[in-house]
């Protein structure tokens, strides 16, 4: 009873981190939509999505590797006697750290502009080039608040405070949309990183009465502090293992900028719809294991942290097979629905959708690659991630140069996805041979009725296609919640471990 307990509340944080997640990604898209239809795939597009991608490099620094060392030396204190004292103590030592250390990085990037921008940019020449500067220069500002916005963020997970984090990323998205639509008469291009910056201030505002409720600041700033030097231990290798696919990414965007013009916002769409679709199914799943995967740790429970892992492959596994099925054989009509409006023209189109097709092929092991990443981080263990984050760009790197003279655009997306795949694989080999084996009880038959489950998805898909009217809306709708329903009533009918316990949790809310 007990037990059910745990996976219900397990579930339910996932479900719940889903359902704002997917609202906050619907303002992402929403925010690609609008610059779809006011910049199509040209110039301007061009220069204020590579710098963006360059903003990224750095923002995420401060991002994602913040939350992974963080997060399991902040479980460790609050397991201490004097937990909350602890654990505030290190919180309020290492935001001023992180503070002064975002600064002195924006300000080096404003000073370093060009010389970044000539390194990324590569292909960029002339106005296109200076237009792309002049961007780099508004959207670096953001900086430090992107950096206090993630710390925070990693505050609030390590208290499963999940859902308040989801919500404010939606800013984002509106922050830039609102500027474009009200600014982009008078400033025109300058809307848009005007408005990222003033969406990355207005998120980082979001959180803080949030914040107010779990921590006490403390005026402390140490380097020499036990937990200080820990964090930076745990932080210095973590840099590859988690900026690995944001590397990969500004390296593809790189060579697709020596591509026909439009091929980087092409590039840079197909990504969005990746991400979107990785936000949505992966990150929730993502956020509450690792936060189970660090408790575990502390307290030491190794049988639970084994059944943990088990369970992300199989949540991602459920999720992620359907929906990169559909979106393979939709493609066309995804991109058409997103982005086919105002410049965006036919072409757009076309180069999106062969960069889709290949990106989203590796969504399940990008799913799993970070999974197993949050294992070795929860563990302290950020060096096997770093090398395995290292052999991920290296294998990039090398496919992207030959498969980009046969393929074009498509073969930057698939080059990053193979990549991905034998990286992934490379990392579960060095965890069973550190780590041993984790239980995988039951999970053959789970694996082999999701994909039939999910071949029958497809099929279903592309049957009841034929019978609807060829209206672009209806075609794709339609035959997509049938295939899923199909998919759904598979899993019942098998009952599918991850479905079960979800239709459990929705019977029981629904009860009460």
């Amino acid at each position: 009873m007990e037990n059910s307990k745990k996976e219900s509340g397990l579930f339910a944080s996932i479900a719940g981190v889903f359902l704002i997640s997917m609202v906050c990604r619907v303002f992402g898209f929403l925010r690609e939509v609008v610059i779809a239809g006011w910049f199509g795939t040209g110039t301007e597009a061009d220069a204020y999505l590579m710098a963006i991608r360059i903003f990224n490099i750095f923002a995420l620094l401060f991002g994602s590797i913040l939350t992974t060392a963080y997060t399991p030396l902040y479980t460790h204190e609050l397991a201490r006697n004097d937990g909350r004292k602890s654990a505030d103590k290190l919180t309020s030592n290492l935001l001023n750290i992180i503070i002064i250390i975002s600064v002195s990085v924006t300000v080096l990037c404003e000073i370093l502009v060009r010389p970044i921008c000539s390194l990324v940019a590569t292909g960029f020449e002339g106005a296109k080039f200076d237009l792309t500067v002049n961007m780099c220069r508004i959207v670096f500002l953001a900086i430090p608040f992107y950096a206090v916005y993630y710390y925070f963020s990693a505050v609030l997970n390590a208290q499963k405070r999940f859902k308040i984090v989801e919500f404010a990323t939606m800013f984002v998205g509106f922050g830039v949309m609102a500027s474009i639509v009200c600014l982009s008469p008078i400033i025109n291009e300058y809307s848009m990183p005007i408005g990222a910056l003033a969406a990355y201030v207005l998120q980082l505002l979001v959180v803080i009465p949030a914040l107010i409720k779990c921590y006490r600041y403390k005026p402390v700033l140490s380097f020499r502090d036990s937990g200080t030097k820990e964090f930076f231990r745990i932080l210095t290798p973590s840099v590859i293992g988690v900026a690995a696919a944001e590397i990969n990414s500004a390296i593809d965007s790189a060579l697709a900028s020596t591509l026909d013009e439009g091929s980087v916002s092409a590039l840079n769409y197909a990504l969005r719809i990746n991400t979107f679709a990785t936000s949505l199914l992966v990150t929730p799943i993502i956020t509450v294991m690792f936060t189970k995967f660090s408790q575990t740790v502390a307290e030491k429970k190794e049988g639970e942290f084994s059944k943990s892992i088990r369970d992300g492959f199989e949540a991602i596994s459920f999720l992620c097979l359907p929906l990169v099925s559909l979106i393979v054989a939709s493609c066309s009509d995804v991109v058409r629905i997103i982005y086919d409006r105002g410049a965006f023209t036919d072409e757009g189109v076309k180069l999106t959708s062969i960069a889709l097709i290949y990106y989203i092929v590796g969504l399940v092991f990008y799913g799993y690659k970070t999974l197993m990443n949050r294992a070795f981080y929860a563990r302290k263990n950020t060096k096997t991630p770093m090398w395995t984050g290292i052999i991920y760009i290296v294998l990039n790197v090398i496919l992207n140069f030959i498969l980009k003279e046969f393929m074009g655009i498509g073969g930057l997306a698939l080059a990053n996805s193979i990549a991905l795949a034998l990286a992934t694989v490379v990392m579960i080999v060095v965890y069973i041979k550190q780590y041993g084996k984790w239980s995988m009880e039951g999970s053959f038959k789970e694996f082999l009725v999701m994909t039939s489950g999910t071949v029958a998805c497809v099929l279903t898909y592309f049957g009841v296609k034929l019978l609807v009217p060829d209206n672009l809306y209806i075609r794709f709708f339609v035959p997509c919640v049938i295939a899923v329903i199909v998919y759904a009533v598979i899993c019942r009918v098998f009952k599918v471990r991850q479905f079960m316990e979800l239709w459990e949790m929705i019977v029981s809310k629904l009860k009460k």
